[in-house]
């Protein structure tokens, strides 16, 4: 992965930390795809998802009028599972499409989830290694987030410390940054 553009450092009115930013994955399989990362503590809501938002259906077709695009979501934490938000046709001779929904999450299945220290313990004891990440795949993720807080720590970071209000999602700038690309946050459901 590189990092592009401004990366912002946020820290909470009751000195909680988090950080918005945008980033590229260095490969022509996914040349000019953004990817943007939010996290922080005392946000609005405790959730872990990872969304990914299709081109606009107007860039497909003129004569379709939709406001969103389609969103594929999945469900970390908590609820976890999989939302597939799409637009579909609405019935009749009309050229509109609205926003639609098929999910599923484990909840659906009635049945008790364990929790994710549960499983890791489960596994750890069974000796099945297949959801621990390996050594590069960690030396990776190091290197990556070393590159954003090595020089935060020498000094070398210009960008400013921005406070939010716990209970919030987080402070103005981390809204700007994803918007200057004609984007917007997607907020949980």
């Amino acid at each position: 992965m590189k990092k592009t553009g401004t990366i912002i450092l946020i820290i909470a009115a009751s000195f909680f930390f988090g950080f918005a930013f945008k980033t590229m994955i260095n490969s022509n399989r996914f040349k000019d795809v953004p990817i943007y990362i939010r996290s922080g503590k005392k946000l609005k809501q405790y959730v872990s998802e990872i969304a990914i938002v299709f081109k606009d259906t107007h860039l497909l077709r003129d004569d379709l009028k939709g406001e969103e695009p389609n969103i594929l979501i999945y469900r970390v934490q908590p609820n976890e599972g999989i939302i597939f938000k799409m637009l579909v046709k609405s019935p009749g001779h009309t050229r509109t499409v609205e926003p639609t929904f098929m999910e599923f999450t484990y909840s659906q299945l009635h049945k008790i989830i364990p929790s994710a220290y549960e499983r890791l313990l489960f596994d750890a004891l069974s000796g099945d290694q297949t959801f621990f990440n390996d050594a590069p795949e960690i030396e990776a993720q190091w290197k990556f987030i070393d590159s954003i807080v090595i020089p935060a720590k020498a000094g070398n970071y210009t960008n400013k410390i921005h406070v939010y209000r716990p209970g919030s999602w987080g402070p103005k700038e981390a809204d700007e940054l994803i918007e200057k690309d004609g984007r917007k946050w997607i907020e949980p459901q």
